[in-house]
């Protein structure tokens, strides 16, 4: 009876770990998109300061809550999200706007599809 309980009680651990790394994760990428969003806002109302600004804190943001990700989560798609936030800035101090939007919409997409990946619905656990 006792292996019964410590085997209940170890599935109930792992369970609540793997929600609470779910909820992170979900969460992260929430903030990562809403600062996205508000360099997106900036870029577009021309003001190439603050959105410089913006991209550099998004990027230094971004690689500091990445580094909180859960230890499953693929390292590429983490790598993608990296390079594209610290591309961010880059782009926006040389001028070169046409990279930068497209760097931008690209870093969302990594970030939609890391989001997109950890949520436990059934054609991403077969």
């Amino acid at each position: 009876m006792k292996r019964v309980l410590l085997a209940v009680v170890f599935l109930g651990v792992v369970v609540l770990m793997s929600a609470l790394s779910i909820l992170k994760t979900l969460h992260t990428t929430d903030q990562l998109l809403s600062h996205l969003h508000e360099v997106e806002q900036q870029f577009s109302q021309k003001d190439m300061a603050s959105a410089l600004r913006t991209a550099e804190e998004f990027s230094a943001s971004a690689k500091e809550s990445i580094k909180l990700f859960p230890l499953f989560t693929r390292h590429d798609d983490v790598d993608l999200i990296k390079e594209s936030a610290h591309l961010l800035p880059i782009f926006l101090k040389n001028g070169d706007l046409e990279h930068f939007t497209l760097e931008l919409q690209k870093c969302k997409m990594h970030i939609d599809m890391l989001r997109e990946k950890e949520l436990p619905l059934l054609k991403n656990i077969l």
